[in-house]
């Protein structure tokens, strides 16, 4: 694993999980974040739409991070924190196929996420509604990306710029979640380098589980 670098690390994480999709890509032929790099019909479409099944999937994991807490009798167990890290990789797929990657280091969204839910309510430091936020930041995402099926736009509606601030905004909520479950900036680094390798090795191994 790369010694952390609070400087570096939020880049490295996208980065790695860049290659990751990318690699993917490669092997099965599918859309992936270096599609931006294609001369494709409808590219901000088809990669909102892609963005959007990651949307999907960290919903799904955000329920298994849930799922865990509850098995854990609500402790905040390593079991808990990988749920929520396998959603974190999903939150940065999102962001990859949008053509979005943080300018801000870790360590600026956690301190703010602190400093938010630190100064929050009882019931603003609720998971319950913490994941409502961040799903409420997603929404405005996507309502400013052209990922309706049923329409023709005449240009892309994304302002990279717009998006920018909702895609922070959005990690900034997101952040917040790690400060509830306990977790410092070096445990994101080093929960998500962890799941990063296992996903490389169930890409590259026969035996893993995502193989076939």
């Amino acid at each position: 694993m790369q010694e952390y670098n609070k400087d570096t690390c939020m880049n490295t994480m996208f980065d790695m999980q860049e290659s990751l999709q990318n690699a993917i890509g490669a092997k099965r032929g599918t859309i992936c974040p270096n599609t931006w790099n294609s001369d494709i019909p409808d590219k901000h479409r088809t990669m909102a739409i892609e963005s959007g099944y990651y949307m999907m999937s960290t919903v799904t994991e955000l329920f298994e991070y849930f799922e865990q807490y509850k098995k854990d009798n609500y402790q905040f167990t390593d079991l808990v924190k990988f749920e929520l890290i396998d959603a974190w990789h999903f939150v940065m797929n999102q962001l990859l196929y949008l053509n979005i990657k943080p300018t801000q280091t870790i360590d600026w969204f956690y301190a703010k996420a602190k400093e938010n839910f630190d100064n929050a309510s009882l019931a603003g430091r609720d998971l319950y509604h913490i994941v409502g936020t961040v799903v409420e930041a997603m929404g405005e995402i996507y309502q400013n990306s052209s990922y309706k099926k049923w329409r023709t736009y005449e240009t892309p509606k994304e302002d990279p710029l717009k998006l920018m601030v909702l895609a922070e905004n959005f990690l900034l909520k997101f952040f917040e979640l790690f400060v509830a479950t306990g977790m410092t900036p070096e445990d994101i680094w080093s929960f998500s380098c962890q799941k990063n390798e296992e996903n490389f090795k169930r890409q590259q191994d026969k035996n893993g589980r995502y193989y076939k």
